[in-house]
């Protein structure tokens, strides 16, 4: 037979020859007894009726044996088909003495120390279960039983392709029904101890068994005999096996994601990732349609695979737009973060990886809108339609009472009743879904930290139930928590003190979010395609819809009940100090424990999946608010604010030397600065600055000593976890004659305003200290707005009290209220929409401009449309809002405008700034559309296209060189993708000379004019706010530029260089300038005015060496090009998605 039939340990020699012998001629008769079935078993129906695995898609009738029985060493039958078993020589199954433990030799490498019986072997690795080391390339296997450090040797076969190693551990499944007496004879019978029972497998009828004493093939020879047995579905020896790491997967943020794999992250401990890579040995998942109930899906997105119907079209269902198209809109990135934890693809060389990467996704965009209970019903019903076998649900319902202690675990309980509209639609999921096996359903917990135990939605008892714990495997300290915990997954966490709450010491610790999928561009979590932080129980549950997925795979059989079972009976407890575990092994706080999918889906040969078919989809309407449990985290900017990495660095050709001095300092602040203002805060008559941390969750406020000086850290106010502030004014709100802060989180749609104060209302999450002065926080929640992007706080209609205009990015339109007497009248309205003039506003503004008539008239840029709309409103005789419009052509895709005299006429004009369109196969500038108001008429004129190359986004009008005429200060970045820089276009009677400005940060973004160290002027006269603050957001850092000095020389003729005189650097420059192509570059140097640069210019130069230059005409370039390009839909569908909408407004910063 083999030779390792007289391998065995001293203890083992003991037992002498007849037991030997015994087992020797048992191993006989099998051999000879399995040699008579040995061509192919036929299984009895009765018996297949019985397998837990009876539905395959594979003929269960007759299973075929491998291999040629007649030749083989050894023959392993597992009770339905025989195996052919040949002895590999130059491999074995090696266990140390118990008094050398372990043989000390290195893993996966060439032994070449340690015992010298081993030396010149590979070791594949230690085997924890079986407590052995597999090896190859032994050099003389007899040896191995003389070596004192080596106990047992097990021989190891070759079994078709691959290589078995055996050990004293089998594995046997009793057919359903099999009594306890039954199976207690059997193993008692041949000698056997349990190392496992069914309810530690969590697979009922299986026992990990282990032969006692054995020694060669006698785990091999009893695991065929028990096989044999009519109550056994299958038998088999706990083969070790050498595998390879297909699935360690290539995707690159793959290491950031701790929740999966925690051994490469340092700041996560061992036992707070899912386990997953063993799982994925296994299954990916394929198969499973996973339906994702959220606020969008992004279904273009690179690292998703989206399920599509047999006509290949893309299944979803959007019922708050009435449509199928569930794509999220501009600050939707939490349906898109979430379909990324549970299926982003893998080994595609893209991002991330998600827990099933093989399952596909299908998207329902409803939640955080006014809807109705039949369109949460619908939806649910939708994902039943379309034979969904799994349901996601990150979010809940809005708790609208004040929670009593958030600081502890008590009385925290809040009755959410279900309507019976949404229970109907949940309900028929649940118990008719894959075809009445049952949908698997899973909600968030919630990020409340209460009591969940009478919440009827996500805590039905049909449903699992998720919680959320840390990089520390410890409670994240938001989550919610109550007897309807199943399981519980890792999440987000953080000191809760950054959030706005005062108990940080309900923190554990935690500090990692979830790296997942964003939505593709910049108006997602973050300005990639990915996000880095996203977390609370919304990425919790999808974590472990993920594991159910994948258990699901293996057995389509299963139902939801067996998959919820499955999850909890393999959760692995965590926190056991702090986590309250009953004797059940239930905790209110973490469920049964952690998911763990390699337990989850247990260990043995791939179980085939299957692929059903797709009906038809569904539609429906809208209207109620359910929220999203971890607070929504958009990004909308408003002016020019996004964010981006660029590479190489925009030079345009005339070298800047100041005009004036200039000190610059560089201010921290608050994380993703996307958006400033200048204010007086703290009431000491000096400007300080204001900025929207958009990743901070907040606003930061630095405060100015008069001198341009600043403090060096930032005060921070906290707006909420999520609400992801991206613009921010001031202004007096509630007309009581100081400064109030308006800002818009785009991450939850509000319009937050923080009033100044004389009284302290002692409210401490909703109150703050800025400097000397109190502002209380109060939201706007009674607006008619639809995704609001930016705002203007001004008089409309000359009453002399502030009224609001907001730019609804979703309504093409504005949402206008109108100030009172009444303090709360506009805090409170709900206000009235009037047009915006174009499609897609993303900037409003204001200005006078009609001398007649001093009211102020709203400015709008209006992407899609290419335009810039001036609108009037007022109220006609019957107090109904009306309001004029007229429309500008400007360039294509305008971002932002700025309101200045920049003509000195003594009238308002407009600056546009447009981003281009750098998508384009023949990319399409950014530009500068100067439009000057004709003798205070309110009637425009384009008078100049400034197109310096590259894209803009952003800008600030102010006196930079001190001529008395208004400058221009541009955030500007490259077709090309470059870093970025400021350029300063200076205006001398026209502009037509730009240059770079080095005081800027890395990626500046937003920009605006400032009086930082005079004091400031009565009226706050734009013209005399002279010095300039930058938003960088690549450094979370705000660059302050205080200009000062004398007022500069006249310009002089051949003053390339713009340093007021001509000399040999300008001959230089007048050199490298010949070349250029950019019209205005090439008028710097064109000094004879031919339109040409050659040897004229440069007698020219030489001429009129440090003559002053008189006025010069207002340069123009040609727009037609632009113009024509402004009608082609691709121009403003930046992104590629065929949808022009406020993707596009931000993907050049992707």
């Amino acid at each position: 037979m083999s030779w390792f039939f007289s391998v065995w340990s001293m203890k083992q020699r003991v037992r002498g020859f007849l037991y030997r012998f015994s087992l020797q001629c048992l191993s006989i008769l099998i051999l000879f007894a399995v040699s008579q079935t040995a061509q192919s078993h036929e299984i009895a129906q009765e018996m297949w009726n019985s397998h837990p695995s009876a539905a395959q898609s594979k003929d269960p009738s007759v299973f075929h044996d491998i291999g040629d029985l007649s030749k083989s060493d050894l023959v392993f039958f597992d009770g339905r088909r025989s195996i052919s078993l040949s002895v590999r020589d130059d491999m074995a199954v090696v266990r140390p003495t118990s008094k050398s433990k372990s043989l000390d030799i290195p893993t996966k490498q060439k032994i070449e120390t340690g015992p010298k019986s081993l030396e010149g072997a590979y070791n594949y690795g230690w085997c924890r279960t079986a407590g052995a080391y597999f090896l190859s390339d032994i050099p003389n296997q007899k040896s191995l039983k003389a070596d004192p450090a080596i106990g047992e040797v097990f021989p190891v076969f070759q079994a078709g392709a691959t290589s078995w190693g055996l050990s004293d551990r089998i594995c046997v499944r009793f057919l359903p029904g099999t009594s306890q007496q039954v199976i207690d004879e059997i193993i008692a019978n041949n000698g056997l101890w349990v190392a496992k029972n069914p309810s530690e497998i969590g697979a009922p009828g299986a026992y990990d068994l282990v032969v006692s004493d054995a020694f060669g093939t006698a785990a091999l020879d009893i695991s065929n005999s028990i096989a044999n047995h009519p109550a056994v579905d299958y038998c088999s020896p706990d083969w070790i096996t050498i595998t390879e790491k297909f699935l360690k997967p290539s995707d690159p943020l793959y290491p950031d994601q701790w929740h999966l794999e925690s051994a490469s992250t340092p700041d996560a401990v061992d036992n707070s990732d899912i386990n997953v890579e063993s799982a994925w040995e296994r299954t990916l998942g394929t198969g499973m349609r996973v339906c994702v109930i959220d606020d969008g899906l992004d279904y273009d997105h690179e690292d998703l695979t989206i399920i599509r119907d047999n006509s290949g079209r893309e299944i979803g269902f959007d019922p708050v737009d009435g449509d199928n198209d569930p794509r999220p809109t501009l600050d939707d990135p939490h349906g898109t973060a979430v379909g990324g934890v549970i299926a982003a693809d893998i080994n595609n060389s893209k991002g991330v990886v998600g827990v099933a990467p093989d399952a596909e996704l299908m998207g329902v965009r409803v939640i955080g809108y006014s809807v109705t209970s039949s369109d949460i019903r619908d939806s649910f019903l939708f994902a039943l339609a379309n034979d969904a076998d799994l349901c996601n649900n990150s979010w809940g319902r809005v708790i609208t009472l004040i929670l009593t202690d958030i600081c502890n675990d008590e009385d925290d309980i809040f009755p959410l009743p279900l309507d019976p509209i949404q229970r109907d639609g949940l309900e028929q999921l649940i118990n008719n879904g894959r075809d009445g096996k049952g949908c698997v359903v899973l909600f968030a917990a919630g990020n409340s930290r209460v009591d969940i135990s009478v919440d009827e939605l996500n805590g039905h008892p049909d449903v699992i139930s998720v919680a959320a714990s840390n990089n520390l495997a410890k409670r994240s300290y938001y989550s919610s928590y109550g007897t309807p915990i199943d399981v519980c997954a890792p999440s987000s966490d953080s000191n809760p003190i950054y959030s706005g709450n005062f108990c940080p010491e309900i923190w554990t610790g935690g500090t990692l979010g979830i790296t997942t999928t964003d939505v593709t561009g910049f108006f997602g979590y973050n300005n990639s395609n990915y996000g880095f932080d996203f977390g609370g129980t919304s990425s919790a549950c999808p974590t472990v819809c993920g594991v159910a997925a994948l258990i699901l795979s293996l057995d389509p059989t299963q139902t939801r009940l067996e998959v919820q079972t499955q999850l909890t009976n393999t959760a692995e407890k965590i926190d056991t100090d702090a986590g309250e575990y009953d004797d059940t092994g239930f905790s209110i706080f973490y469920g049964f424990g952690r998911v763990d999918a390699a337990a989850a889906v247990g260990s043995g040969p791939v179980v085939p999946t299957f692929t059903p078919t797709t009906p038809p989809t569904r539609t429906s309407t809208p209207t109620p608010t359910i929220t999203p449990t971890p607070s929504f985290t958009p990004t909308i900017t408003n002016t020019p604010t996004p964010s981006f990495t660029p590479t190489n660095t925009f030079t345009p050709t005339p070298t800047f030397t100041p005009r004036v001095t200039q000190t610059q300092v560089s201010v921290a602040v608050g994380g993703n600065p996307v958006s400033i203002d200048a204010a007086d805060l703290d009431g000491v008559n000096f400007e300080d600055i204001l900025t929207a941390d958009r990743s901070g969750d907040g606003l930061s406020v630095v405060l100015n000593n008069g001198l341009g000086e600043f403090a060096s850290d930032a005060q921070s106010i906290p707006l909420g976890e999520g609400t992801r502030p991206s613009f921010v004014a001031t202004g007096d709100l509630n007309n009581d004659g100081a400064l109030d802060i308006l800002t818009i989180a785009a991450g939850t749609s509000q319009v937050i305003a923080l009033l100044q104060s004389n009284v302290q209302k002692g409210v401490l999450e909703n109150e703050f200290q800025i400097g000397g002065k109190t502002y209380v926080r109060q939201d706007l929640a009674n607006l008619d707005v639809e995704r609001p992007i930016s705002a203007f706080i001004g008089d409309l209609n000359g009453d002399n009290f502030t009224d609001l205009t907001l730019a609804n990015s979703e309504g093409d339109d504005l949402t206008v209220v109108f100030g009172s007497a009444d303090p709360n009248g506009l805090l409170n309205g709900v206000g009235e929409r009037v047009s915006s003039g174009g499609r897609l506003p993303v900037f409003v503004t204001g200005g006078v401009f009609v001398q007649a008539n001093p009211t102020v008239q709203l400015v709008v840029t209006n992407w899609e449309d290419s335009t810039v709309s001036i609108v009037t409103v007022g109220r006609n005789a019957a107090d109904q809002l009306v309001s004029v419009v007229s429309t500008h052509s400007v360039g294509v895709n305008p971002r932002h405008a700025v309101v200045a005299d920049y003509d000195r006429d003594g009238d308002n004009d407009i600056a546009v700034i447009s981003q281009g369109a750098p998508q384009l196969n023949v990319p399409i500038d950014g530009s500068i559309t100067l439009l000057y108001n004709i003798a205070g008429t309110g009637v425009f004129e384009e008078a100049d296209r400034l197109v310096p190359g590259g894209s803009l986004l952003s800008a600030a009008a102010f006196d930079f060189d001190k001529n008395s005429f208004l400058d221009l200060a541009v955030s500007h970045r490259s077709i090309s993708g470059d870093e970025g820089r400021l350029l300063i276009f200076y205006n001398d009677l026209g502009f037509g000379v730009f240059d770079p400005f080095d005081g800027a940060g890395q990626a500046p973004l937003a920009v605006t004019s400032a009086a930082l160290n005079g004091g400031l002027p009565p009226d706050e006269d734009i013209a005399v706010a002279d010095d300039l603050l930058i938003t960088n957001q690549a450094s979370n850092s705000v660059s302050v530029v205080t200009i000062t000095g004398d007022q500069p020389k006249p310009r002089v003729t051949g003053d390339l260089n713009l340093d007021r005189t001509t000399d040999s650097v300008d001959l230089f420059l007048f050199a490298m300038l010949g070349g250029q192509s950019d019209p205005l570059v090439r008028k710097g140097a064109d000094l004879s005015g031919e339109g040409t640069v050659d040897a004229n210019d440069l007698i020219a130069l030489l001429e009129a060496r440090n003559t002053e230059v008189p006025a010069e005409p207002r340069y123009t370039s040609s727009a037609k090009d632009e113009d024509e390009a402004a009608f082609s839909p691709e121009a403003h569908d930046t992104n590629g998605d065929g949808v022009v909408d406020g993707a596009d407004f931000f993907t050049l910063l992707e």
